[in-house]
């Protein structure tokens, strides 16, 4: 079977083009190198993500990146659903949907990444994946980050070749495989969160913050502005989720990564609807 190349014609780096998420949307030039290419891409990934119903009229979801410049804490939201950040997604869904369906026509196992009514796991079978609006999902799009999408791909590249695929659909490596990137893939999300929050303990500190604005999610849980932490607030009288509220900052635990929040006010009523993040989002 007959190969083709692509040549790389150059690295684009955040720092300098993140500014096209403004100028995108604004439909003005910003005058970089390639950025006609880009907004035709971007264009395409509009248009991609229209087609699996998943059009982002909503609120925006936020990511936030963390920097420790000697002992200054620095955390930066960034908005999910950018142009940019769309067109890399939206490229990825596409590679990884259609992979998957190659080999799920092909009878060729592989582990799909599926979703049924809300929940996240992975499979063996090619099953649908109802939060990214597609009829089946296998990573393969970064061997270099995840053993699945690297195991994955060497399944594909048989089906491409026409030889026999390394892994049968009941192969004991298989399955282990599954198993144990789901232990791994869980425990690095704790390890995640942990440090998140640990790093917003400190940025609290630093700030000196002895007061703070916050969302309620449900119950007593409320998701704090400008940082990726949520935490209880046994004080907090019952409200509809999405009401905004702000706390006193009574005490901070770095050992144990907890935050002591008083309830002080309510700022707006909530819509009644949950809030915070999309349990439908998926990074490819």
């Amino acid at each position: 079977m007959g190969g083709t190349r692509g040549q790389i014609a150059a690295n684009l780096r955040h720092a300098e083009y993140d500014r096209l998420n403004e100028t995108f949307a604004a439909g003005v030039d910003a005058g970089l190198p390639y950025e006609e290419e880009l907004r035709t891409l971007w264009r395409i990934a509009q248009a991609l993500e229209a087609r699996r119903g998943r059009s982002s009229s909503g609120p925006a979801l936020v990511d936030y990146s963390f920097s420790v410049e000697g002992e200054r804490v620095r955390i930066v939201p960034r908005k999910r659903g950018v142009p940019l950040d769309k067109l890399v997604s939206e490229m990825m869904i596409l590679v990884n949907s259609a992979w998957g369906e190659l080999l799920a026509e092909r009878d060729i196992a592989a582990i799909y990444r599926i979703q049924s009514t809300g929940k996240v796991r992975l499979s063996v079978h090619p099953e649908p994946h109802e939060g990214l609006g597609v009829a089946c999902y296998a990573w393969m799009s970064s061997p270099l980050r995840r053993y699945v999408d690297l195991l994955n791909q060497w399944q594909l590249a048989a089906a491409l070749a026409g030889r026999r695929a390394p892994f049968a659909r009941n192969s004991e490596a298989l399955l282990a495989a599954l198993r144990a990137f789901e232990v791994t893939y869980a425990r690095y999300d704790e390890h995640q969160r942990a440090m998140e929050t640990y790093w917003s303990l400190r940025w609290l500190e630093q700030e000196a913050v002895d007061s703070i604005e916050a969302t309620l999610l449900r119950e007593n849980l409320v998701r704090l502005d400008g940082l990726p932490l949520a935490t209880r607030v046994p004080s907090l009288p019952a409200l509809d989720p999405g009401t905004r509220v702000r706390l006193r900052v009574a005490g901070l635990d770095f050992i144990e990564r907890t935050l002591n929040a008083v309830y002080l006010e309510t700022l707006e009523a909530g819509s009644g609807a949950g809030v915070g993040g999309d349990p439908t989002s998926e990074k490819a």
